[in-house]
């Protein structure tokens, strides 16, 4: 008798039918059960699973298992991040003025810049007092001391076409070399942009003074949401880059 029973709900398609998503709905969050919402998912739906299977017939089961599936899924499902860059939009479109390179055009080669260990990687980050946060949806597109080392490059060259500005390597040796050190780039959640930094100009012509300078740069803006802190982080970017160039040897 057992067995008989047991073939005909082996062969009920609803039953079938109800088996298999109660089995989706119990594996679906489990995909996400490392994050808070994906743990609220695991316990939501088993739940809803076991009642669905001892209240309800297999065709009211496999109604509300079909509604609830989606919405365990969509509880595991995070926003998207977001990528940004330092100064691509004026470098991409040619903005950088393009002067005539002669053999005699003095080169100036810009190391990568170098910056606190918790600060150069590709995490967004803002400062809220002794914390620091990282954002969950943006992240920079490279290493923040590649990008801080590009953008700096592309404004000195912008603010100096008689000279050749890179930051590769080069064949021969360079006038000049441009060593930054960046020692604090903080965002604060009000808005303040604080920045302090020390520079080197070392000529290639040991008769010639070797420069040290140093500058420490405030700004003030919005920092409440990602697209904010990339452009506040980019701003006080360019004001460092705005001190090196004038104080470039002539």
């Amino acid at each position: 008798m057992k067995n008989r029973s047991a073939s005909r709900a082996a062969g009920d398609p609803t039953r079938v039918r109800c088996a298999s998503l109660l089995t989706a709905i119990k594996a679906a969050p489990l995909r996400c059960s490392r994050t808070h919402a994906g743990r609220a998912a695991t316990r939501d739906s088993r739940s809803a699973a076991r009642l669905a299977e001892r209240f309800l017939s297999p065709h009211a089961s496999a109604r509300l298992l079909a509604l609830l599936l989606p919405a365990m899924l969509a509880a595991c499902a995070s926003p998207p991040v977001r990528f940004y860059t330092l100064g691509a939009p004026a470098i991409a479109t040619g903005a950088v003025p393009v002067g005539s390179v002669t053999p005699t055009t003095p080169v100036v080669t810009v190391a990568r810049v170098t910056l606190p260990d918790y600060l150069d990687g590709q995490d967004l980050i803002a400062r809220d007092g002794n914390r620091i946060e990282r954002s969950a949806t943006g992240r920079w597109a490279s290493r923040l001391s590649l990008g801080a080392t590009d953008l700096i490059t592309a404004r000195l060259a912008e603010s100096r076409t008689d000279l050749f500005v890179t930051d590769q390597p080069q064949v021969l040796p360079a006038a000049w070399r441009l060593a930054v050190n960046i020692s604090r780039l903080d965002i604060a959640h009000d808005g303040t942009a604080s920045l302090a930094a020390d520079w080197s100009i070392i000529p290639r012509d040991e008769h010639q003074p070797l420069l040290h300078q140093r500058a420490v740069l405030t700004r003030q803006g919005s920092a409440a949401t990602d697209d904010q802190v990339a452009a506040l982080t980019q701003a006080i970017l360019d004001d460092l880059a705005a001190h090196i160039a004038a104080g470039w040897p002539q």
